[in-house]
């Protein structure tokens, strides 16, 4: 940590050092005093500094070329960066025998928006029933057993902030259920599919598009199988199906081990495209 307060130190005297037009000095040294608080950040969020540290460093890249007219014309016009959420393990739950265990790591979302606080006190909450969940199983089951909860950050950008959590139990086998949760940061809302579409016509068109791409799976595939296709069947929705937003912004439908297929072929996503559904979409552009 003490390199990292160096380099700024060191960095803020060549900011003063240097002559800059006035409205670029006023944009850098707000994004400056942004990433240097952020340096001072708790060695739990370690990442966190790090990613300041790589803003500051990005930040004076630009004084490189403030002698360059029109590299300073651009450069006036870079809006500030909004802040970083960042995820941290907030609470591990933890409880161990000879041969069996339950560990369920929480995420914490470092953010100071309500919604943040609203989804970290869900995610306690659902952290604990877990852990006393697979306690009662350990304890009422006579073999060994193991049970593991975690997460993933999946997606974290201007627009979206999406996290999985899965909660893992071995027993004889392995079995895994898996939870996401796709907040739009800039209406700080967590989505949902009734959200996302504008009618209930989207469960019939997920279920098209899905059993299409099924189809195409086993043409390519001969071994798979899923379970709706068999005997000639179709595909079809009846509730809200677990998903979430990629990198792409594009929507994800997820089916988890054994939902729809055996569990030879483990869990199951399908892309759905974006142009099949924008005419359903309660703001037709809201994926682009």
């Amino acid at each position: 940590m003490g390199g990292a307060k160096k380099k700024i130190s060191m960095m803020d005297q060549a900011y003063h050092a240097n002559e800059i037009p006035e409205q670029l000095e006023e944009e850098l040294f707000k994004r400056f005093m942004i990433a240097k608080k952020k340096v001072s950040v708790k060695r739990q969020v370690k990442n966190v500094s790090r990613i300041s540290l790589g803003i500051v460093c990005s930040i004076f890249i630009l004084f490189a070329g403030v002698q360059n007219r029109d590299f300073r014309v651009w450069a006036t016009e870079i809006p500030i960066l909004g802040e970083l959420v960042s995820i941290i393990t907030g609470k591990t739950y933890s409880f161990q025998e000879e041969k069996s265990g339950v560990t369920i790591a929480i995420p914490r979302i470092m953010g100071k928006e309500e919604i943040h606080d609203q989804l970290n006190q869900k995610y306690l909450a659902e952290g604990q029933q877990a852990y006393e969940e697979g306690i009662k199983e350990l304890k009422k089951n006579g073999q060994q057993i193991d049970t593991t909860g975690g997460y993933h950050l999946l997606v974290n950008d201007e627009r979206f902030l999406v996290i999985d959590r899965s909660i893992e139990q071995t027993i004889a086998s392995t079995q895994t259920k898996n939870q996401f949760d796709t907040l739009d940061k800039q209406n700080k809302v967590v989505l949902s599919l009734p959200l996302l579409f504008k009618s209930d016509d989207y469960l019939s068109a997920l279920s098209k598009e899905i059993e299409e791409q099924m189809r195409r799976r086993i043409e390519k595939n001969p071994e798979s199988t899923y379970f709706a296709l068999e005997d000639n069947g179709s595909f079809l929705l009846t509730k809200d199906p677990n998903f979430y937003i990629n990198k792409e912004h594009q929507l994800v439908i997820f089916f988890d081990k054994y939902e729809v297929a055996p569990g030879a072929m483990g869990t199951q996503e399908f892309i759905i495209d974006t142009n099949k559904i924008k005419p359903l979409l309660s703001d037709p552009n809201y994926l682009n």
